[in-house]
């Protein structure tokens, strides 16, 4: 028996901080091997959690590139396979054995147990890792395991965003409640991570980073990207557009039950600037609201011109468009526009219920403003406008709950926009986009599948997106990248495009 010294896994991660993915890959590596060499001779640990792993450092001059050495300890209540007696009959005063707060969905319910669970237990233990925190939390480590029985866990991007997407999406792999449904082995989920590329080149941000700029590129590209007079003409030579940001909508006093109108108009707004896209190069909502969240501004601080400033700066932008929205009695709201550098402000007055004929009156104003002339064929922006109320609603709530990286409440607000208007593009676009970033790439191509029928009517440039989201779903990247270029050139100063195909 070998005498090890060192600390357990659990004691270093006790602070709660993020390990990062080149520090955490090496110690994965080898318990996935470990509970490997396990499982091929028909034993399973069953208590595999943070406290059995020790971190033993290595001799200097060590051939082994890791600096520690991983050991997985107190094989105490693992149990050799098969047996033909059922975990909840095993002899534990409770009916079940292991660490409550590290146990698969079968072992807590009493159910059989093999293999799977170990692998559920390393998908806990990576997530602790990665985010600094276990999935579910309880008054009680009992409490907190019984709601991994009813409830999903959040996907660790929504703690850590950076997180590369293969990370993601591998955990929540892992963490599936029903044993079939995850990775196979714990070799496969290290072998997952290691086809992974270090944080800040990932497929996560690259998933991102497209998902953000893809609504702004399918309206704004815009039917001049391939115009059609009977035969095919060459598209003018590029000029530089001017970068614009959307910073939001404010209410100025208490909406009471209107205070949905701002977020709506807000999103709506969002996609009709957008269409000016030989002019106007609009900064994607995602970006403007993880500036605003960076900077610390809240709505209230928005009317601020150094407030503004501000968000440019770190934007990188020069023009930043702010609105207000008060009520004027009799139901009837009004609606008003300030942009940095133009001296008059920008209004329109509606009733609540003609939020889609005001965003249509806003976007034409607010195009105006910003020196965009009206596109002589209206018919790709009236195909993508929203043909209900309720499709505009869910659609922007899925939209700020995506920024906010609370992914099941964008894809339930999504559905429902969906179920409002079949045909609204862009609501099947993002949704595709949301169940990438939770691993669900069949729901993923499903949707994308949607947007792709959504399109018919669109721009060509909508129809590649889709493409795009299809190409990401079935892993394949490289084609994915190869229709983003086509993109990239009709638009070489999209610097988000720039970026994601740089990382490429």
């Amino acid at each position: 028996m070998e005498l090890l010294e060192g600390e357990t896994l659990g004691h270093r991660l006790r602070g709660g901080h993020p390990t990062p993915a080149t520090e955490a890959l090496p110690v994965i590596r080898q318990i996935a091997a470990g509970l490997d060499a396990a499982h091929s001779e028909g034993v399973v640990h069953r208590d595999l959690k943070t406290s059995n792993v020790m971190l033993v450092r290595r001799a200097s001059g060590s051939s082994d590139s890791a600096e520690v050495r991983a050991v997985i300890t107190d094989f105490g209540i693992a149990r050799a396979l098969p047996s033909a007696v059922p975990i909840a009959e095993q002899p534990t005063g409770s009916g079940v054995i292991g660490t409550p707060q590290y146990m698969a969905p079968e072992q807590l319910s009493g159910g059989e147990v093999g293999p799977a669970a170990d692998v559920y237990a390393l998908g806990l233990i990576v997530y602790e890792m990665v985010t600094g925190r276990l999935p579910f939390e309880g008054a009680t480590p009992l409490e907190a395991a019984c709601k991994r029985l009813k409830e999903p866990p959040p996907p660790p991007r929504s703690l850590v965003p950076g997180l590369d997407g293969r990370w993601n999406s591998a955990i929540l792999r892992c963490l599936e409640p029903r044993p079939e449904a995850r990775l196979a082995s714990a070799g496969e989920l290290a072998r997952a991570l290691d086809r992974s590329r270090p944080i800040g080149q990932s497929r996560g941000r690259w998933v991102a980073m497209f998902a953000v700029a893809a609504v702004v590129l399918a309206v704004g590209l815009g039917a001049s990207l391939l115009r059609k007079h009977g035969t095919a003409e060459a598209v003018a030579p590029f000029q530089a557009r001017r970068a614009v940001a959307l910073a939001g909508i404010v209410p100025d006093g208490d909406l009471g039950t209107q205070s949905w109108v701002a977020p709506t108009l807000g999103a709506l707004l969002q996609l009709e600037v957008a269409t000016a896209e030989r002019v106007l190069r609009v900064i994607p909502a995602e970006e403007v609201g993880r500036g605003r969240r960076s900077l610390g501004l809240k709505d209230q601080d928005l009317p601020s011109g150094d407030a503004r400033k501000r968000l440019g700066t770190l934007l990188g932008v020069p023009t930043i468009a702010v609105g207000s929205l008060r009520r004027l009695g009799s139901g009837q709201l009004q609606a008003v526009f300030t942009i940095s550098g133009t001296a008059e402000p920008i209004s329109a007055s509606f009733q609540e219920n003609d939020v889609l004929e005001a965003s249509m009156l806003l976007g034409r104003k607010l195009r105006g403003a910003l020196g965009a002339p009206e596109p002589a064929d209206g018919s790709a922006i009236a195909a993508l406008r929203p043909r209900s109320i309720l499709a505009a609603r869910r659609y922007a709530d899925g939209l700020d709950r995506w920024i906010r990286s609370e992914y099941p409440a964008a894809v339930q607000a999504f559905t429902e926009s969906a179920a409002a208007d079949q045909s609204f593009y862009p609501t099947h676009l993002l949704q595709a986009w949301v169940w990438d970033e939770m691993g669900h790439r069949k729901r993923a191509r499903a949707e994308a599948q949607l947007a792709l029928e959504a399109a018919a009517r669109l721009p060509i440039s909508a129809r590649q997106l889709a493409e795009i989201t299809i190409r990401m779903a079935e892993g394949d990247e490289s084609g994915a990248a190869r229709i983003g270029a086509q993109l990239f050139d009709q638009f070489p100063d999209d610097t988000t495009l720039a970026l994601v195909l740089t990382e490429r």
